[in-house]
């Protein structure tokens, strides 16, 4: 049994789900973010974590890199809870696979602060928390799945889509502006890819009402 396999296809109850608030607290801690922080890092660096992976499976050649990189974290099996794997995550290990998923990290880093009103350095830390964990989830699903490159391919665009739609959901629940949360994946996508200065301003006002949801 995995210790992923309470939670079906939705990653974010891995991180928003109350029933998991110790393990949340502990990666907060180990972050050096208070809780509220954490989870509206969590809300919108997740997402676009998994928008910039299905971004680079697209590409024959980094989507062989990215199967290689699962099949050298498939050691789910010997952590005995969620609890013991956030203990235990490697942050170095996350720094590198920051580095090979997003083309301008220090970009997102800046983009995400400056809408949430953190400092770039919190969600570096956040964010390199968060990837290992991800990177062991798909993993695990990879092997459990018997998936080949094209299943992973699909297992991933199809675990982004549904990251998108659930704070979708989450926006439309609270309340806010549903035009906003409607522009959710176009604007995962521009910050996932290399875009001039000029259109990623021209998207900020649209992040800053989506993140309305989180703060």
């Amino acid at each position: 049994m995995s210790i992923f396999d309470n939670i079906g296809g939705n990653l974010l109850d891995l991180f928003m789900n109350n029933e998991r608030r110790e393990d949340t607290a502990s990666m907060a801690q180990r972050a050096e973010v208070d809780e509220k922080d954490f989870g509206k890092i969590i809300a919108l660096g997740l997402p676009i974590l998994l928008q910039a992976i299905n971004r680079n499976n697209n590409d024959t050649q980094g989507l062989a890199s990215f199967s290689q990189a699962l099949d050298q974290h498939q050691d789910v099996k010997q952590y005995n809870s969620f609890g013991e794997l956030v203990n235990k995550v490697d942050t170095n290990d996350g720094d590198r696979i920051l580095g090979h998923v997003f083309d301008d990290q220090q970009g997102i880093f800046e983009r995400i602060a400056t809408t949430l009103g953190v400092t770039p350095g919190a969600v570096k830390r956040v964010l390199m928390l968060l990837a290992p964990i991800v990177l062991k989830y798909l993993a695990d699903r990879k092997q459990t799945n018997r998936l080949d490159n094209a299943g992973v391919q699909k297992e991933t665009g199809n675990i982004a889509e549904q990251m998108a739609r659930s704070v979708r959901e989450y926006g439309q629940n609270s309340g806010n502006n549903n035009s906003a949360s409607d522009a959710l994946g176009n604007i995962f996508d521009g910050l996932t890819q290399g875009q001039s200065n000029n259109t990623v301003d021209k998207k900020d006002g649209f992040l800053d009402s989506i993140l309305d949801f989180f703060r």
